[in-house]
């Protein structure tokens, strides 16, 4: 565990790098640059918040924030699929005009909504895991039996039931806590590599 959070403090650094390299890969600026840098501000602080929670324990929080990251992978993978200019899409939604939901995949015609979004992401090479890590941070931001598992014991043949009221995450496994862990850095990964693919877009106007 104390490899996989020390990773992850390093991909804080990547993420500084990244939003280097978006500022200078070209003197003309973009609606989407300032989209970008603020998917890579949220991308730190809950990659930060994470590694505080996963430290103390508290895996019930932290599990939520696997999810919440999901999402800012899934916002830029977004605009792969609305057949119009990244500028003009980042206009709409700043002037309040519309959100990423309200937009149509241009292939099949369906509202991107959170559901929409992990299909088609979890359809690209490398990607599959996509769908069961939005299946999964979902039981943990919506109240479900996974909550009732972490804070309760259950012993069908003795017919006892304990149940805890406590900080920390003692009843969960911990190939859970550090499959979380490999997924908050595999999507860093991926918000990463859709950033650098912006970016090699950009230096390309140049040439």
């Amino acid at each position: 565990m104390k490899d996989l959070l020390n990773k992850l403090e390093l991909q804080e650094k990547e993420i500084i790098e990244v939003g280097k390299r978006l500022f200078h890969a070209s003197p003309n600026g973009y609606h989407f640059d300032n989209y970008c840098i603020a998917l890579l501000n949220r991308s730190i602080n809950l990659l930060n918040g994470f590694i505080q929670l996963a430290r103390s324990d508290n895996f019930i929080a932290a599990f939520a924030l696997v999810r919440i990251h999901l999402d800012t992978l899934q916002r830029i993978y977004a605009f792969h699929l609305i057949e119009k200019n990244p500028d003009e899409i980042v206009e709409e939604i700043l002037s309040g005009k519309k959100q990423i939901k309200d937009y149509q995949n241009k292939n099949t015609k369906k509202k991107l909504n959170d559901g929409e979004l992990s299909k088609e992401l979890s359809s690209l090479p490398d990607f599959e895991w996509v769908k069961q890590v939005y299946n999964a941070g979902n039981e943990f931001v919506h109240f479900s039996v996974k909550h009732l598992k972490s804070s309760t014991v259950s012993n069908i043949e003795k017919g006892t039931l304990n149940s805890t009221i406590a900080m920390g995450s003692v009843l969960i496994e911990d190939s859970e806590k550090e499959g979380a862990c490999i997924y908050m850095e595999k999507i860093t990964e991926s918000i990463i590599l859709f950033i650098d693919s912006w970016i090699d877009q950009k230096k390309s106007y140049l040439e």
